[in-house]
């Protein structure tokens, strides 16, 4: 007959219990605290990592025109695309 398996904890298993704060005034401080300076440092790097990236791109005149022709060549992509899907749309409208 099957019988279900029984696990027991060893005594040296058992997790040792975390010590009760009496003031738990301290532990909302380095909550926030931790938070902030989470918040602040995430913050800043995204600001040098902006500039870092828009500043070069501003600066040479190379990435500059690279970048430029790239939206021009997106938003011919998107024009053709609308003009397309307004004519395939309109066809079809006809039809029916």
């Amino acid at each position: 007959m099957w019988s279900p398996l029984v696990l027991k904890p060893c005594p040296g298993d058992e997790m040792p219990k975390k010590p009760k704060s009496t003031n738990n005034v301290d532990e909302a401080h380095e909550n926030k605290v931790i938070n902030g300076g989470f918040y602040i440092s995430m913050a800043l790097g995204f600001i040098v990592a902006f500039w870092l990236v828009s500043g070069t791109l501003f600066l040479n005149k190379w990435c500059w025109t690279i970048v430029l022709k790239m939206f021009f060549r997106v938003e011919d992509w998107f024009y053709v695309n609308i003009l397309v899907n307004k004519n395939h749309t309109e066809r079809h409208f006809e039809k029916h």
